[in-house]
């Protein structure tokens, strides 16, 4: 390992092997004087690491492009370590590696200019896990989860790998459409095969309704995807370039994760997240986006054995990386002259940059809100349509016709060639036109089509089947802004909004119903019918008939259109349930001609209101001034109106219905969802923010690692936190850059180069 007093002109020397070797092992390097490296460049998340490389004859002689070509396979294997000066003839392994990768692309060139020539050639190499990045080995493209009938140690068994699910109708998505789809039975877990540093073992899927399934957490998550992606699950190892910290392994390994420090939240429970189909960096930064985590794929400088590979991937909690700071002189006192002298500053160029212009200190969050609703039906049919007359005097309804009336024991019939049965039953010749006639019943939502339906009252006292002219007045039917204690006026009024609730006209459909109840039952609607004339407003008495008849939900009306009845005279529920014909004048057909029978369908309804928070502005913001921000949150709330059937509670209140699948502790109370939402947002953005850089003339690179919490500039008294909601954050190292070479091939300009940026601006739960 090189001392701290190693002097800025560092010797680098360059090992080379060929192909093949990409499993940890160590044998094979041989020291190649021509290579030399000009830097080496290290990246938070997906960078991976990559380094360029030029060729330096001994000789000085101008090299063929041809022969380098032939010497250096672009497969070729190198190996980068610095060593003190002095040493001609090093022995790999004596060194402090600081690279290992293969060389990837190989730019050459030629160059002829007033009869002199000049060829070149440089290279550039990617570090070794970008081959753990893209082979199939650690390819996440399916499901993984643990099946044995005898659990006797095959394939799905304790002992085995896990069993992988090949259709993408069943994605390797956590907590997928809000499920608990983690498998919780101890017996079925897997260690990490060929973990040769600490102990890990995971856990895998099981089906997205299983009711013993668990949440996936980030924890549980990034564990999953090490063991079965990185390693290999149950006694099955991978080949791979990549370890993992013994840091993280330990945090990963506990029985209980943290909640505070470099690692707390990863007991958290994880969004949706999918990564189906991704590679095994994507799916860890897939999963490290959405819990709020980072991470960095490094080479284990300390060489303290904090892995079995010289890659090694660490973790940590988004502004929550281990502080650190950068010394720098005051003003007029920087040091010049000896090294040793020079010490007492970290960097010889620092500059920085404080933002205000991404602050965002106000977030008014929304998301989607449905609402459960019980809807009576009215007919989407003109009375003219019917096979019936007017009766005497006029305004007193309909009545069979003669014909029909003569024909009334037959109505019941398959069979007749009468207008009833050519209209009105199915198969008869003027089916195709008539048929909705009795059949499709819904709300007309706009009063577009008023004209066509009943209306055969007047605005103030209505028949029982007429539309209404002005179309479906959703506020009044469903009673939202009908009483100002209601939980949805009142949770509207604490979130910030104070504003009346207000839907425009315009066509809705029925949607499926998300209410546990009803999904469970494999009901997407509820359909009650009611035979009994009207005595009273509200006293009519409803029979669900949902199982007992087929229907299909109109795509231009709220409505539905029954399938299944082909003579509606010989009909009702009764009928339905047992299977024996109805008498004519018991029949649907009959109580239609009284306007006695309604129908009452329950789904879900999509509102024009939504659900909102507002995030309003702290005294922590990093300005005075108002900086707002719309936030859309993917996340639908479904409240049970007071007249909705499944609505169990008081018939005035309304409800709010727990999340998809009953999951309530996914995101707990759905407006809890938007909330932190939106204030996970504003705490993000409210603050200054400081991006910054520095060259360092000491050739340390072990010193400053990726995610590092740099909290001040030590000398000059300058602090570069910013309020972070109730805490602080800093700005975090996102690259580290080791320049060894100059142009030349020299030791002129080594230094390493380090990047800060605020990386706490991109959320997480």
């Amino acid at each position: 390992m090189i001392d701290a007093s190693v002097i800025p002109e560092s010797e680098h020397f360059v090992f080379v092997r060929r192909t093949g070797a990409v499993n940890g092992e160590t044998a094979g390097w041989k020291f190649d004087p021509n290579l030399r490296c000009q830097e080496v460049t290290i990246r938070a998340g997906l960078g991976l690491g990559r380094a360029t490389f030029n060729y330096v004859p001994l000789d000085m002689t101008i090299p063929s492009i041809e022969s380098i070509a032939a010497r250096y396979h672009p497969d070729t294997q190198v190996r980068v370590e610095l060593h003190p000066p002095g040493l001609d003839t090093p022995s790999e392994g004596e060194g402090l590696a600081v690279f290992e990768g293969v060389l990837e692309r190989q730019p050459l060139s030629v160059v002829s200019h007033n009869g002199e020539e000049d060829e070149t050639c440089d290279f550039v190499a990617v570090a070794m896990p970008w081959l753990d990045a893209r082979t199939s080995q650690h390819h996440a493209v399916m499901r993984w989860y643990h099946r044995s009938l005898d659990d006797s140690g095959g394939a799905g068994g304790p002992l085995g790998p896990w069993l992988l699910i090949e259709t993408r109708t069943v994605p390797a998505a956590f907590n997928y459409r809000g499920r608990a789809n983690m498998d919780t039975a101890d017996a079925h877990k897997r260690p990490a095969a060929g973990l040769l540093v600490g102990a890990l073992d995971a856990r895998g899927f099981t089906h997205d309704d299983d009711p013993t399934g668990g949440f996936w957490t980030v924890g549980e998550a990034i564990k999953s995807l090490l063991v079965q992606w990185l390693y290999g699950s149950g006694t099955t190892a991978r080949t791979r370039a990549t370890g993992v910290d013994l840091d993280t392994l330990v945090a990963l390994g506990s029985d209980a994760f943290t909640d505070d420090g470099q690692f707390g939240g990863l007991g958290k429970v994880l969004p949706e997240t999918d990564v189906t189909g991704l590679f095994l960096f994507e799916a860890i930064d897939a999963v490290c986006r959405a819990g709020g985590f980072e991470f960095a794929v490094e080479p284990d400088m300390a060489m303290e054995g904090r892995g079995d590979r010289l890659y090694l991937l660490r973790l940590w909690r988004r502004h929550a990386g281990p502080p650190s700071q950068v010394r720098l002189p005051k003003r007029g006192a920087f040091p010049a002259g000896a090294a040793e002298t020079r010490r007492q500053a970290d960097v010889n160029r620092l500059t920085l940059m404080r933002d205000n212009s991404g602050i965002i200190n106000e977030v008014i969050a929304r998301g989607p809100v449905a609402i459960e609703a019980s809807i009576e039906l009215r007919p989407l049919w003109s009375p003219d349509e019917l096979e019936a007359q007017k009766k005497d005097p006029p305004g007193e309804g309909y009545e069979p016709t003669p014909a029909s009336n003569a024909l009334a024991p037959g109505l019941g019939g398959a069979g007749g060639d009468d207008a009833y049965h050519q209209k009105h039953v199915q198969g008869g010749g003027q089916f195709s036109a008539f048929g909705h006639v009795g059949r499709a019943w819904g709300a007309d939502c706009t009063g577009a089509s008023a004209a066509l339906f009943y209306q055969e009252g007047t605005e103030e006292t209505p028949k029982p089947y007429d539309q209404n002219a002005k179309g479906f007045d959703w506020i009044a039917e469903l009673g939202i802004n009908g009483s100002p204690g209601d939980q949805l006026t009142a949770e509207r009024v604490a979130n910030g909004v104070d504003t009346p609730v207000a839907w425009t006209t315009r066509v809705r459909r029925p949607e499926p119903l998300t209410r546990d109840t009803a999904r469970l039952r494999g009901q997407r609607y509820v359909l009650e019918v009611s035979e009994k004339a009207v005595a009273s407003p509200g006293t009519r008495s409803w029979v669900d008939i949902t199982d007992r008849v087929s229907f299909s939900v109109l795509t231009d009306f709220f409505g539905i259109r029954f399938s299944s009845i082909p003579n509606l005279a010989s009909v009702n529920a009764e009928a339905l349930a047992s299977g024996s014909p109805a008498a004519v004048a018991d029949s649907w057909w009959q109580k239609i001609l009284d306007q006695d029978l309604l129908f009452r369908l329950t789904a879900n309804v999509a509102a024009d209101h939504e659900s909102i928070y507002v995030a309003k502005q702290q005294a922590s913001s990093g300005t005075a001034y108002s900086r707002g921000w719309m936030l859309d949150v993917d996340v639908t709330e479904v409240w049970a109106s007071p007249d909705s059937t499944l609505n169990s509670g008081p018939s005035s209140s309304w409800t709010k219905l727990p999340a998809a699948a009953g999951n309530a502790s996914l995101v707990g109370d759905l407006t809890d969802a938007v909330k932190s939402a939106a204030e996970r947002v504003r705490d993000a953005h409210e603050g200054t923010q400081w991006r910054a850089s520095f060259d360092t003339f000491l050739l340390e690179p072990w010193k400053w690692r990726i995610g590092d919490r740099i909290r001040e500039v030590s000398g000059r008294g300058l602090s570069l936190a910013t309020n972070a909601g109730s805490g602080e954050r800093h700005p975090a190292i996102v690259e580290v850059k080791v320049v060894l070479a100059g142009p030349g091939g020299d030791g002129a300009g080594q230094g390493v180069f380090v990047s800060l940026t605020d990386t706490s601006m991109r959320g997480g739960v």
